[in-house]
């Protein structure tokens, strides 16, 4: 609706009359607005996994814990999540996060959630969506929608039902007769090729576009009309409900960018932790030839026991799971890498918290790597530098174990194209960084 107030918020950051101020813009009351919100954010918690409510409503104060994005609390109330370490003023990490929400497994799109946009001929949200619309249905097509439909067909083998008048008089191609076939030619399937046809005009990127015709290609011709409002599918196909929805808002106006105005746009939640490991596994995978990457590779650091009554029970080992290794062929076990979101954002200055610091040198232990980095997205405070790039701010010396820290570049990487970028140049700087380190501790072991 685009008479809803947007509320606006950053993560982990108590936003104090922030209530009040949406209840005054949308006409409703502080305490109905509450119920909203409380509502939105058990569904939430719901779609991420959440054991507890991630939105903490107090009084007139708001805070997200554990997740950005969009979502609509009612008619009257969207509501915007900032990640904590990007700017709140900034628009562009809409697009963004809704590019990494369908990547990643810790990302929902909400496609029922309409949110307030604005068209602007700039924006890739219209690749985006048809890159949703294209993934959504490649996923399910090897168990395409088909329904019984019954069709007129002229033909001398008998399959239907034929009237007695016909079957005295045949027409020269054959007995006139109502078939049912259990046909791909449906109103649904017809819905997913509109969509399809009326996104493909506005894509900029290829393989997006590759992708859309593929679907064109693949749905045929469809004769049947598209239906005019939401249907629920047949149980069979009940799979493919969130798709057609999809493809019914496109019809109905999907918009192409996020802000507040005319046309729609989906909602999205993102897990932002989560989801931070999830992009940097995914983008390490394009390290260059000679090294490669072992994810979640936990190592022993010690043992646990627990108490049983009078008796302690069976020993058990207690493990360290970095988030990735970085290993070269002619260097085994070069570097431990681990991604970090929560640590350092609540400071003013750029550093790593002790926890952090504890918790690499149990990674050090238990591998026996005395190289950990540490990577951490990029304040939007900073200047943007290019996406997947990395900017080393510390390295701290304990012992012979080195843990350096570093921000890496996401912003942008919705851009067509940028994923790869992303990709390329974050396994550019993770070799880097790993020459980099080993040459230092062979000069320290030398100067020792």
């Amino acid at each position: 609706m685009t008479g809803s107030c947007l509320l606006t918020i950053q993560e982990y950051v108590s936003s104090g009359g922030a209530l009040s101020e949406a209840a005054a813009r949308s006409g409703s009351s502080v305490e109905s607005l509450r119920n909203l919100l409380l509502s939105a954010g058990e569904r939430t918690a719901t779609k991420l996994g959440f054991l507890s409510n991630p939105l903490k409503v107090t009084g007139t104060e708001i805070k997200a814990v554990d997740f950005a994005g969009m979502i609509r609390a009612g008619d009257l109330l969207e509501l915007e999540v900032v990640p904590k370490f990007l700017d709140a003023s900034a628009s562009a990490w809409r697009e963004d996060f809704f590019f990494l929400s369908m990547i990643s497994r810790h990302g929902h799109i909400l496609h029922r959630d309409k949110l307030g946009a604005l068209t602007a001929a700039s924006s890739d949200l219209t690749t985006l969506i048809a890159q949703c619309l294209a993934v959504m249905f490649l996923q399910h097509s090897r168990r395409p929608i088909r329904t019984y439909r019954k069709h007129v067909e002229t033909d001398f083998l008998l399959e239907g039902e034929v009237d007695e008048i016909d079957l005295l008089t045949p027409d020269s191609g054959g007995f006139r007769q109502n078939v049912v076939r259990y046909s791909r030619d449906n109103p649904y399937n017809r819905l997913l090729l509109e969509a399809a046809k009326s996104v493909l005009p506005s894509i900029r990127e290829n393989v997006t576009r590759t992708s859309i015709e593929r679907m064109i290609s693949m749905l045929g011709k469809q004769e049947s009309r598209v239906p005019q409002r939401y249907q629920r599918l047949p149980s069979r196909a009940r799979h493919w409900q969130s798709t057609t929805e999809l493809a019914r808002d496109i019809l109905d106006g999907l918009g192409t960018n996020y802000g507040a105005g005319r046309t729609l746009a989906p909602g999205f939640v993102i897990d932002t932790w989560r989801l931070w490991e999830d992009v940097l596994e995914i983008g390490s995978r394009a390290l260059p030839s000679g090294f490669r990457v072992h994810s979640q590779k936990g190592c022993s650091l010690g043992k646990r026991q627990q108490r049983v009554g009078a008796t302690w029970g069976s020993p058990h080992p207690f493990d360290a799971v970095p988030d990735f290794l970085v290993e070269g062929t002619e260097m085994p076990a070069s570097m431990i890498v681990d991604a970090k979101y929560k640590g350092r954002f609540s400071d003013t200055a750029r550093r790593v918290s002790e926890a952090d610091v504890y918790e690499a040198l149990a990674f050090s232990e238990a591998h026996g790597i005395p190289r950990v980095l540490l990577l951490y997205p990029r304040s939007g405070s900073l200047a943007r530098s290019r996406v997947g790039s990395q900017e080393l701010f510390e390295k701290i010396t304990i012992g012979n174990t080195q843990i350096w820290a570093a921000d890496t570049e996401i912003r942008g990487i919705a851009s067509g194209g940028s994923l790869g970028e992303f990709a390329q140049n974050l396994g550019k700087g993770l070799v880097s960084t790993c020459s980099e380190m080993l040459t230092h501790n062979s000069r320290c072991l030398t100067t020792s």
